[in-house]
């Protein structure tokens, strides 16, 4: 917790995860006998998530249950329940104004954009904009937002402080992967931003991920020499079968733009 409330305001995320006291005899599991047992949460975790609530924490928070005998998902939902009145009992610091957002793309992830949103009282959805005009009020009729005719109707609001996609208007950006089609036009936009002042983010956070963190700092201390090669590979069953239109995303990537 010492750590916590010297980097409080660094917090990006709360990932909270329980463990057991070492077997006193080995059983065979290596996360079991180094005393790494996952279970679900002890009252030990509701200090925990009190405190940050307590302090305007209002970032994802994250479970993790990893045991080696039997699929954790029960343990997980059970582990859930307590977490949720854990927060509603916190006393959090007065709100300041809600942020007010436009979201522009009403595609696959938009709904759980909006879910996400509509749940956080310190954020208000103004706006929503797509090409396809009943797409973008279907997906936010539930979660607030009038559906824009066009972009430029976006940028004109002057109660919008974030716009997702934007360049332009003086908005903060919060972008879906990728952030540009090129390295060369993402650097434009990183340049964009700190010239004027405006905040700049892009999906997915893996890059705070510990075993991103951990290869980075592998390579920083020259722990394996000069990289020659790096080597990606994305391994997610087939595109066919998840998003609603994945013609969209074939052809696409480092391969399809070689």
């Amino acid at each position: 917790m010492v750590g916590s409330q010297e980097l409080q305001e660094r917090d990006f995320t709360v990932h909270l995860k329980d463990v057991k006291m070492p077997w006193a005899e080995k059983s065979g599991f290596e996360f079991i006998d180094m005393g790494h047992d996952t279970c679900r949460f002890g009252a030990g975790v509701a200090g925990i998530v009190r405190w940050w609530a307590e302090k305007g924490f209002r970032g994802p928070i994250g479970v993790e249950h990893e045991p080696p005998e039997f699929d954790p998902r029960e343990d997980g939902r059970i582990s859930l329940e307590p977490i949720k009145v854990w927060w509603a009992d916190a006393q959090p610091p007065p709100e300041s104004a809600r942020l007010r957002v436009a979201v522009v793309g009403c595609g696959n992830i938009a709904g759980s954009y909006g879910a996400a949103l509509h749940t956080r009282p310190e954020i208000e959805i103004l706006s929503t904009s797509d090409l396809n005009q009943v797409r973008a009020k279907v997906s936010y009729q539930k979660h607030g937002g009038a559906a824009c005719a066009s972009l430029e109707d976006v940028w004109a609001d002057l109660r919008v402080e974030v716009v997702t996609k934007a360049r332009v208007a003086g908005k903060h950006v919060h972008s879906e992967k990728p952030l540009a089609s090129t390295f060369a036009e993402a650097r434009q936009l990183v340049a964009w931003a700190k010239a004027k002042n405006l905040r700049l983010s892009c999906a997915p956070v893996t890059w705070l991920g510990e075993a991103q963190q951990t290869a980075w700092k592998l390579v920083r201390d020259g722990r394996i020499g000069r990289p020659r090669v790096v080597y990606a590979a994305v391994d997610w069953a087939r595109i066919e079968s998840w998003p609603p239109n994945p013609w969209t995303i074939l052809g696409g990537g480092p391969g399809g733009r070689c």
